[in-house]
């Protein structure tokens, strides 16, 4: 049986009676990662990175996927690990959005904070449509605390790269604010 969606992962472990952790010890993926696929909705297809590990252990008698080289395991841990950072970046950014009460006050120091500043085309840009998916899905939605969220990051001065750091100041809040922008785009064509 191949296994392409999160149902098929799930039916899977649950016909061999595998843990997270007892399938992460068979196949080079964490459990954490496990864990997150198996949070994930069941119509979900599973990321193509994990097909040949999750073919090999499940279809056993087929042609196993070739072993990989120390530098593609080294980067298959890093992006592994980049999404898990991603993920906890983006629920971080939903709970303390989660907590703005006035989002038109947090609309107008987005404002101010583009007009003061030099934060270029694109991050204005982007820091618009973030605004606008707030007007537009609320506080109480997820998307909305979302972006309420990523628009704080923005207005706070003391984020990973200091503002006021000449050139790349505003690096961090750019990818921050563009990953954001993609998750909601992600969910909105989802829906």
């Amino acid at each position: 049986m191949k296994i392409r969606t999160v149902k098929d992962l799930k039916a899977a472990m649950k016909e061999q009676e595998l843990s997270p952790e007892m399938l992460a010890s068979k196949i080079p993926v964490s459990n954490m990662t496990i864990r997150r696929l198996l949070a994930k909705a069941p119509p979900t297809a599973i990321p193509v990175r994990y097909h040949a590990h999750l073919d090999q252990f499940f279809t056993p008698g087929e042609a196993p996927a070739p072993a990989m080289d120390p530098q593609q395991a080294a980067t298959l841990e890093a992006l592994t690990s980049a999404d898990a950072d991603f993920n906890e970046l983006l629920q971080d950014l939903e709970r303390q959005g989660g907590e703005v009460k006035n989002t038109s006050k947090l609309e107008n120091d987005v404002k101010a904070k583009i007009r003061s500043s030099k934060i270029g085309k694109s991050l204005g840009h982007v820091a618009q449509t973030l605004v606008q998916t707030l007007k537009k899905e609320g506080i109480t939605s997820k998307s909305g605390m979302l972006a309420a969220g990523a628009l704080l990051y923005l207005i706070n001065p003391f984020d990973l790269i200091p503002d006021a750091a000449p050139v790349l100041g505003y690096l961090d809040d750019f990818a921050v604010l563009s990953l954001v922008v993609t998750r909601l785009t992600t969910r909105f064509s989802d829906k």
